[in-house]
């Protein structure tokens, strides 16, 4: 009997070729990566995302602005002695800080994810190993690099004075509440987002893939993933 546990042979496709199939064939990227290393797709996955958000400050300038007006009036009403010039430098801050969430959010994010999806596979008694898991949290990220895209291409072609908050950009119900509105509802319905469910949706396949399960077991875990991810924006919206 094989071995489950001893590495496969070596992938005949590039790596360049996983990014791409990631996308429409993400079962074959899953089975010839199972073993592989998954800080090359984690690596990628990062620093395109730590671009794609550069380049969001630039042409959705106008709806970061007025995302740090509405910040910024939260901040006064909180501790109205801060100055002008204080709430300057922490602007400078703000725009730093878009780009470093691509930095240091995303990795561990697939970190996160993969610990995560692996302990939800060993529930439904897959035998995914935990390197794989990373494997499959790191390409599972790629969709989200699409979304950016989109959003970019939304700032290349929307009215400057329609991107009133982050929420005018999004593929979700949040959309079309008001951005005022309660955090956590919008948080919510912010999951309810395509690329959202296309990152559970390949968690799912890759815990399918490599872990050895049904696809009916996938489809639980994929349901279990999302509404897991769904509890720390709806937490941290409600801070």
């Amino acid at each position: 009997m094989t071995d489950l546990a001893q590495p496969a042979s070596s992938p005949s496709a590039s790596y360049w070729e996983d990014f791409v199939d990631i996308f429409y064939a993400p079962s074959s990227v899953f089975a010839r990566r199972e073993h592989g290393n998954p800080w090359i797709p984690m690596l990628f996955s990062t620093v395109i995302f730590a671009l794609l958000m550069y380049a969001s400050t630039q042409l959705l300038a106008p709806m970061w602005d007025a995302e740090w007006s509405r910040a910024s009036a939260k901040i006064m009403e909180k501790s109205p002695q801060i100055t002008a010039d204080q709430l300057a430098q922490m602007r400078s801050f703000s725009s730093v800080g878009v780009i470093m969430t691509g930095v240091f959010a995303v990795p561990l994010m697939m970190l996160v994810a993969g610990l995560v999806s692996w302990i939800v596979g060993k529930l439904l008694d897959a035998r995914q190993t935990l390197r794989a898991a990373f494997v499959v949290a790191a390409f599972a990220t790629f969709p989200f690099l699409l979304e950016q895209v989109v959003y970019l291409l939304q700032g290349v072609l929307m009215d400057p004075a329609s991107l009133t908050s982050r929420w005018a950009v999004v593929v979700s119900p949040a959309r079309f509440m008001d951005p005022d509105g309660s955090a956590v509802l919008l948080a919510l319905a912010e999951r309810l987002n395509p690329f959202n469910i296309w990152f559970a949706a390949l968690l799912a396949i890759g815990l399918k893939v490599t872990g050895r399960i049904t696809t009916r077991q996938a489809a639980i875990a994929g349901v279990v993933l999302w509404i897991l991810g769904a509890l720390p924006a709806a937490f941290a919206a409600g801070q």
